[in-house]
């Protein structure tokens, strides 16, 4: 039914739209399952197609400053549901990159992303990140790390967040990494063993973390309402985190039981 709707706007060019229309696909592909999950990506494939054709992977000679922006969230939901045309330009413009050519800001931390996802280089990902020649550089390759899809690397990016990321940035790649449908169901447990290191976060950091985790961990819910209804009482700065996470969870149910 969602797919009937949107068919609409596959030559839209409102970034407002665009953007929503693609925060909600890659919001469907972490928390869909079986075959709804298998139908939802198949959909979103096609209709991310129709939006590349209108839309073009490369900047065209006085587009819009909305087609601009929107250009690094239709690349990255494209990525994601491995849109063969998006996959390919990534991994072409990540090559360019490598070889010291300059890549447009609106999608380099994009490209690094899907390049991450589709290789699971760790070593060169790893190495880019403590070589980086500025920040920002940095958060993209830690943001691509957390991108990983395979489930061994995930396990080692989880082992080096308190260990080897500096604190300021390790919110960022958490929250990616409970977003990351190959690393979400470990975030629980990952959590809970790693508890004292999470509340040494940045209050407003380990808030974000929080609401991210819940929301994306229904499988453990009856065990995060367990712990989380003692755990507010000891530590009141997560209560209203931890309602909102669970306000978000209930939004991801009914997507998975409505798609």
């Amino acid at each position: 039914m969602y797919f009937d709707v949107i068919k609409a706007y596959k030559s839209e060019e409102s970034r407002l739209v665009l953007s929503s229309i693609f925060t909600h696909l890659r919001n469907s592909e972490v928390n869909l399952d079986g075959e709804r999950r298998e139908k939802m990506v198949k959909q979103g494939s096609e209709f991310l197609t129709e939006i590349i054709e209108n839309l073009g992977l490369e900047p065209r000679e006085g587009e819009s400053d909305d087609i601009a922006i929107v250009r690094s969230p239709m690349l990255l939901t494209a990525g994601i549901f491995e849109v063969k045309s998006a996959v390919n330009f990534a991994l072409s413009e990540f090559e360019r990159f490598k070889n010291g050519e300059k890549l447009s800001p609106d999608i380099l931390g994009t490209v690094i992303r899907i390049a991450a996802k589709e290789t699971n280089d760790f070593e060169y990902f790893y190495n880019a990140f403590k070589d980086a020649e500025n920040e920002q550089l940095a958060i993209h390759f830690l943001v691509a790390m957390a991108s990983f899809s395979d489930k061994e690397l995930i396990t080692k990016v989880q082992g080096m967040i308190f260990e080897k990321i500096p604190n300021r940035n390790r919110g960022t790649v958490i929250s990616t990494l409970c977003g990351n449908k190959v690393a979400k169901e470990s975030m629980w447990h990952y959590y809970l063993a790693n508890l004292d290191y999470f509340e040494s976060l940045f209050p407003f950091m380990y808030q974000s973390v929080l609401m991210n985790l819940i929301s994306n961990s229904k499988v453990h819910e009856e065990d995060m309402k367990g712990f989380f209804e003692e755990y507010q009482k000891k530590n009141p700065i997560a209560k209203e985190a931890v309602n909102i996470g669970f306000e978000y969870l209930e939004i991801n149910k009914r997507l998975s039981q409505n798609s």
